[in-house]
């Protein structure tokens, strides 16, 4: 800026801004002078900054800051998560699906979709709360969410929803494919599930009736002669299914994997019983305890499924 071009109204007419004027306008002390010429002053002053306008205008944009402040949440323990949608009074809520293509609006009353709904609208719901996450790119395995955005290795988290009226019928994983993840990537085991049981009306409208967040081996079990409970199409093992570890009543023939040392124990007798696997079954636990104790510092122990398998089995009143 050059500042001997500075005109200011003075009275009826026009004046050179002095250098005095700039001096203040520019926020120097009163007491402030210059070791050089007069029109060095000028340029001098005219390469710096207003700093009273920019303390004006930064004080402004900090009101506004504060008055409207945005907090953001990390979600330190997926266990929190669960309390914060709890506190959001998301039980007994009700919702619709809405579906719009040209000009034709309908609300969709298939309950299965809702399952994909859910992971969706609960992505929607971190924004709007403001906790932060990052989406998992591949859909197949879990988790969906990450939510530690320093450590890709915790505080995951895996979406599932049910028809709360019936049972269970997500998939957990596939089988085939997760046996060998689990060994390079341990975190997965240690995954939260965050499971939504809904109820759908006639009318179309979605309520939540329950929520639950469970380790992966709460929400599984044995079946018949497999250690885990399948999904099994023409003798070939597909997806590992859940149980409804919900529920205590007497029509429940098996229960719910205790700890995960049990978990694993299933893994490998299935990763032997199942055709497509049992070659690798011979060095398949061996190295996933190798492989879990240089992540975690953890040895495992590991029981053998025959000595476990009953302990699975409810007792019969």
């Amino acid at each position: 800026m050059d500042m001997k071009k500075l005109y200011v109204v003075d009275n009826d007419g026009i004046r050179k801004l002095t250098l005095t004027e700039g001096l203040k306008l520019f926020g120097y002390p009163d007491d402030y002078k210059f070791e050089i010429n007069l029109e060095n002053r000028f340029d001098l002053l005219g390469n710096t900054v207003a700093v009273p306008v920019i303390k004006a205008v930064s004080e402004r944009v900090l009101e506004l800051w504060n008055k409207n402040k945005i907090e953001y949440y990390e979600i330190n323990s997926t266990r929190s998560l669960q309390q914060v949608v709890l506190e959001d009074k998301i039980l007994e809520v009700k919702g619709q699906i809405k579906f719009y293509l040209e000009n034709v609006s309908i609300i969709v009353k298939q309950r299965d979709v809702v399952g994909n709904i859910m992971q969706e609208w609960l992505e929607g719901w971190f924004k709007q709360n403001n906790i932060k996450y990052k989406l998992n790119l591949n859909s197949q395995m879990p988790p969906d969410f990450y939510l530690d955005q320093n450590d890709y290795t915790n505080d995951l988290l895996e979406v599932k929803a049910f028809n709360y009226d019936a049972t269970p019928g997500f998939d957990i994983a596939d089988f085939n494919a997760y046996q060998s993840e689990i060994i390079d990537k341990l975190y997965m085991l240690h995954t939260k599930y965050l499971i939504f049981g809904y109820q759908m009306q006639e009318d179309g409208f979605v309520v939540i009736k329950k929520l639950w967040l469970q380790n992966l081996w709460e929400i599984c079990r044995r079946m018949g002669n497999w250690p885990l409970n399948l999904q099994i199409k023409d003798k070939v093992v597909h997806k590992i299914r859940p149980c409804t570890w919900y529920s205590k009543g007497k029509s429940v023939r098996y229960k719910p994997f205790e700890k995960l040392e049990d978990f694993i124990s299933a893994m490998e007798q299935t990763v032997y019983q199942n055709p497509k696997t049992r070659e690798k079954s011979g060095e398949w636990l061996n190295q996933f305890t190798k492989s879990y104790e240089k992540q975690y510092s953890i040895k495992l122990k590991i029981p053998r499924w025959n000595d476990i398998e009953e302990l699975y089995v409810s007792k019969k009143n």
